[in-house]
């Protein structure tokens, strides 16, 4: 599965690249941009594709004209910018990512119950191998979108229920893009490291073989972060 966006047409997916660059800081406010083509060189997408997407941003006031014929960001606060464009232009809303988070505790916590049963060491060790890439990550002070949701994906697997696996790769690949575009917002409201520290003892529980421990953990952490996302409705 790819864990990099929802599956958009191609010059929304040309404003996401926009969005995260932007959040980044790889684009600041007042700076000039790379050119049309360059843009589509480096993202595989056609140059009339990356001019639908600017053109869209620019009816925003979000990229503006200068003089001498290229383009910058608006002098704007950063993460003004990357709210406006993640709900009025692509129209994600916390309620979207609150959805899907109701759907993932149910999975979750049953395929935990079967991961415990039924996880080789191989599935121990790409568990564990994911843990570290969320924590390092995490450490770099970076979303960790991706590796929060591989963290999660190889619980999963380790269910070896095929079926469940398949319907929370469909559920991530709709999660990820909410998941990425809110977390500066959720690191506002409440300090994550305990976020980061959970996965330890969940992970911790699956090797131990422990579900009743595993579900207590993976329930209060999806509620925990429920209520961090409601604070942003």
């Amino acid at each position: 599965m790819k864990l990099s966006s929802v599956k958009r047409i191609p010059h929304e997916e040309v404003i996401v690249y926009f969005m995260e660059a932007i959040e980044s800081g790889g684009f600041l406010p007042g700076e000039t941009l790379p050119s049309i083509k360059e843009i589509a060189d480096k993202l595989g997408y056609t140059e009339a594709e990356v001019a639908h997407a600017i053109k869209v941003l620019k009816a925003e006031n979000i990229l503006l004209d200068k003089t001498d014929g290229s383009l910058m960001l608006a002098k704007s606060d950063k993460d003004l910018i990357v709210e406006f464009v993640r709900s009025r232009i692509l129209h994600i809303q916390p309620e979207d990512i609150i959805s899907l988070l109701e759907i993932r505790e149910g999975l979750e916590t049953r395929s935990f119950v079967l991961a415990t049963e039924r996880a080789t060491e191989q599935d121990l060790k790409s568990v564990e191998a994911a843990l570290q890439a969320l924590e390092a990550r995490v450490k770099l002070q970076k979303t960790a979108a991706k590796e929060d949701l591989r963290f999660h994906l190889e619980l999963v697997k380790a269910s070896h229920n095929s079926m469940m696996t398949d319907l929370v790769e469909i559920i991530f690949e709709r999660f990820f893009e909410t998941l990425h575009d809110t977390r500066t917002s959720i690191r506002k409201l409440d300090n994550v490291d305990h976020f980061i520290d959970v996965h330890r003892e969940i992970y911790n529980a699956l090797v131990a073989r422990d579900a009743e421990l595993g579900v207590i953990l993976m329930k209060k952490h999806i509620e925990q972060t429920i209520a961090l996302y409601k604070n942003l409705s």
